[in-house]
């Protein structure tokens, strides 16, 4: 092999040089670079709102029905309005099972459902998630739909002041105008302190 002037191998051993210092900030701007796209695509979808900090609603304008049933659950802390002819029912939990930290309320139509669970360790996975306003907020949910017709929304979930919140909504049928009723309830859900 022959030997390459100095000056040479000089070059080549700089531009190596150069090539790895390249490559290795790619590999660390990257993904910061990914990130700040990610949040750029979320700004412009859902407008300028850190959706994990904010509280599904909380002191901001939610929708409000001046015929339906107001819910003021103290020890939940939180608020929501659902048709009159709905029934409402506390939920019982075995305080040793659940070590005292899970409560919960349902708010029942004849072919419909909002369970409210709050207290702690709420989740679960999902192969199927939508997004659905609950509040004033667009939160994702777990979407079931059977081949029976009835749909189920699933850990609708939040953390306000150190407590989780979960919600389940279900349908025993298909049915436009029960499924847009359990929307509407969902849009009426706020914290109180």
């Amino acid at each position: 092999m022959r030997n390459m002037p100095k000056k040479k191998s000089n070059r080549i051993a700089v531009r190596h040089s150069i090539a790895r210092i390249i490559v290795i900030a790619l590999f660390i701007t990257l993904p910061f670079v990914g990130f700040a796209l990610g949040r750029s695509y979320q700004t412009m979808l859902y407008g300028n709102t850190d959706f994990s900090v904010l509280p599904f609603s909380h002191s901001m304008e939610i929708n409000h029905f001046p015929n339906w049933t107001t819910y003021t659950s103290l020890a939940g802390k939180f608020t929501l309005q659902y048709p009159p002819e709905w029934s409402r029912n506390q939920m019982q939990f075995d305080p040793q099972t659940w070590n005292g930290d899970m409560f919960g309320v349902e708010i029942k139509g004849k072919d419909s459902y909002i369970d409210i669970y709050w207290g702690q360790g709420f989740g679960g996975g999902c192969n199927s998630w939508e997004k659905i306003t609950v509040g004033n907020k667009k939160v994702d949910t777990c979407h079931f739909l059977e081949n029976n017709g009835s749909e189920k929304w699933t850990q609708i979930s939040q953390i306000y002041n150190g407590v989780d919140y979960e919600m389940e909504a279900g349908l025993t049928h298909t049915n436009p105008q029960d499924r847009q009723t359990i929307f509407n309830i969902l849009s009426t859900f706020q914290f109180s302190n």
